[in-house]
């Protein structure tokens, strides 16, 4: 099922302009396909979290993850759900939110910019699972997670 261009803007929208949080971190969503979501953050010194390395902090990089997992977990929501009104769906989106996460820290947050790529892998009629990699402009793995999310 192709998810309709207008659903996904609405999604990056969301995502990107409505949620205080995410345009406080900076992140872009760089694409929406299928089930693959692929979010950026740029470095800032705002965003340190060890002055002596001058890496992004921990909690940036769980943020991005979660957030990234959760539109991913959005677009397997779409997908699925593509025969239900669409007031069906926006109550289901609105609803949306994170059962359980897990991030491995693999090494530092070194970099200019980082991308995260989440995969939505299964759908439910209520919860949908994602996984989610964290790495920096040089291509390295800094971390890796496994996101629950309710789908209402």
């Amino acid at each position: 099922m192709t998810i309709p261009q207008e659903n996904l803007e609405m999604l990056r929208q969301i995502y990107e302009t409505a949620l205080p949080f995410n345009r406080l971190l900076g992140m872009r969503i760089l694409s929406l396909e299928g089930k693959l979501a692929v979010v950026r953050v740029d470095m800032r010194t705002d965003l340190v979290g060890n002055p002596f390395r001058e890496s992004l902090h921990g909690g940036v990089i769980g943020a991005v993850i979660d957030v990234a997992g959760g539109l991913a977990a959005s677009l397997g929501l779409l997908a699925a759900f593509h025969d239900l009104p669409d007031e069906e769906v926006a109550k289901r989106m609105a609803r949306l939110s994170t059962v359980d996460m897990r991030v491995d820290f693999l090494r530092p947050g070194l970099g200019e910019h980082f991308i995260c790529r989440a995969q939505s892998l299964r759908t439910g009629q209520k919860i949908g699972h994602a996984r989610m990699d964290f790495e920096n402009d040089q291509g390295e793995l800094i971390a890796v997670g496994m996101g629950t999310y309710y789908l209402g």
